[in-house]
């Protein structure tokens, strides 16, 4: 019994490496070049801040703060780490209890997840379109100026896996492990409730295509949708209980200048052309940036919606209304950087055009190296 089940074992691993060979060697060789590219980068700029310290910065010291000490008590009167979501700094807290320091636990978490990730969305674009299709999108979402951030200590590649794999569920129909990944998601930031959404407006579409309408089929969808926005609820619970506001982390975004809606947009474009004007040369590059990943997602918003795949478009729509309507553009080029319709949109159409696929890699690659040399850079610029 004992060899059955090892020879098992090993039937499965040569599957599980046939099906993923290309997304888990494509995603190593990423995060080896992501090391590579900080290391001469560092010596270039003649930085001695090291490569887990260069991926650690900036939200990444919040996310660990959270793991390492809690939350802060109220009051709020400045920039506090309520503001970001539970999951993330409590598998960093998890993970750090092996022995492992809490700034490589959150930085392996972001590496594994982002592997996990790249697998998912292989089989996913296989499964619906072509694998050339699905190698296209692994190299659209990898290889782009945000996709950093999914080597660094923050949640995008966690989210990322969480949303492909709800996603997926959805696919085979398995609507309530889909909720569950979905409640995950809202617990790792607030646009996961996009994907609570979605699941419920799936669930509720199988359920009338099958004809399955009564007081069952009532409680069952309530059950999808309390399961799927679990990760919030359970989060603005303990909210109410620590801070006294269960919407404390939406209270303290005025600290991180959002909030203003479209009148902080029209005052950030404002500021951006002042800069602009002045020919300062880093506002221009995160102007462009984070305004520039708009039209990307506007023209995969009509793809999916032309093509009546309504869940991708609402993703993507949500992914982008939800930061934009806190006036301001700052980081915009990380929340569409976890709408992965975006990414399957651009393989699709350039699956047919070579001459895009080509300049999609060449304009990819090379905006990916000049993040990271930027990342690295002594002055510590702010690039989302």
């Amino acid at each position: 019994m004992n060899a059955i089940s090892k020879l098992g074992a090993q039937k499965h691993l040569r599957e599980f490496w046939q099906n993923y060979k290309f997304p888990l060697v494509f995603g190593v060789g990423w995060i080896l070049l992501v090391i590579v590219l900080i290391t001469i980068s560092s010596f270039y700029w003649g930085s001695n801040r090291g490569i887990i310290t260069t991926l650690t910065d900036w939200d990444g010291g919040w996310y660990i703060s959270i793991a390492r000490d809690g939350y802060q008590k109220p009051p709020y009167l400045a920039q506090a780490n309520i503001a970001f979501f539970p999951l993330y700094p409590a598998l960093i807290s998890l993970v750090s209890l092996t022995g492992i320091s809490y700034e490589v636990s959150a930085v392996l978490i972001s590496w594994l997840c982002f592997l996990g990730a790249l697998c998912i969305l292989y089989a996913y674009v296989r499964e619906k379109w072509s694998e050339a299709a699905a190698k296209k999108a692994l190299c659209f979402i990898a290889l782009n100026p945000a996709s950093v951030f999914f080597a660094m200590a923050y949640t995008e590649s966690l989210f990322l896996l969480l949303v492909l794999s709800s996603f997926m569920l959805v696919l085979k129909k398995r609507f309530f492990w889909a909720a569950l990944l979905a409640g995950a998601a809202s617990a790792t930031r607030s646009v996961g409730a996009i994907i609570s959404v979605v699941v419920l407006l799936s669930y509720v579409h199988h359920l009338f295509n099958k004809r399955q309408i009564g007081l069952l089929s009532a409680l069952k969808t309530i059950l999808v949708t309390v399961i799927s926005l679990s990760g919030l609820l359970m989060f603005c619970s303990y909210l109410n209980v620590h801070a006294n506001d269960p919407m404390a982390f939406s209270s303290v975004q005025q600290y991180w200048w959002r909030g203003s809606g479209a009148v902080g947009l029209i005052e950030e474009v404002r500021y951006y052309i002042d800069w602009i004007s002045d020919r300062a040369t880093l506002p221009l590059i995160t102007f462009g940036f984070m305004w520039g990943a708009i039209p990307l997602a506007v023209g995969a918003i009509f793809y999916f919606l032309r093509k009546r795949n309504y869940g991708l478009a609402a993703l993507v729509l949500g992914g982008v209304i939800i930061p934009l309507s806190t006036g301001t553009v700052t980081s915009l080029n990380r929340y569409i950087l976890v709408l992965f319709p975006i990414f399957i949109w651009l393989a699709l159409v350039a699956q047919k055009r070579r001459w895009l696929s080509v300049g999609l890699k060449t304009a990819g690659v090379a905006c990916f190296v000049a993040i990271v040399f930027i990342l690295t850079h002594p002055s510590h610029p702010f690039i989302g």
